[in-house]
């Protein structure tokens, strides 16, 4: 396996493994807005609605011909949650992390589209 392929494919299963946790936190999202998972009902809304535009954001970056607007949408939903979420460390350096994959994933993906096919 040469170098490039191996790198394709590590650069695949992160994609797949961040949109697919991605997804998965979101649909826990809806699930607890639409459920009442908090007392409040603005805090539930406000839940289902972030989950649904996680949902779509995650999967757009999960279908490859939408990688980046799914990593632009998912760049714009975490920056946003890390603004919100800041003063809870732990969660902040979690999103961190997540953000730094997103957007290797989406680097990987645009310079993979931009550079011409391998020979050989």
């Amino acid at each position: 396996m040469t170098l490039d392929r191996a790198r394709m494919l590590a650069m695949i299963a992160l994609r797949l493994a961040l949109g697919a946790s991605y997804l998965n936190h979101s649909v826990y999202m809806i699930v607890s807005g639409v459920t009442g998972g908090s007392e409040d009902h603005i805090a539930g809304f406000h839940l289902m609605l972030a989950g649904i535009f996680e949902t779509l954001a995650a999967l757009l970056f999960l279908i490859p011909r939408t990688v980046q607007v799914g990593a632009v949408l998912l760049c714009l939903n975490l920056g946003i949650a890390f603004i919100i979420h800041a003063f809870r460390l732990g969660e902040a350096l979690d999103m961190l992390v997540v953000l730094t994959g997103i957007v290797a994933v989406a680097l990987d993906d645009r310079a993979r589209r931009r550079s011409p096919p391998a020979s050989g």
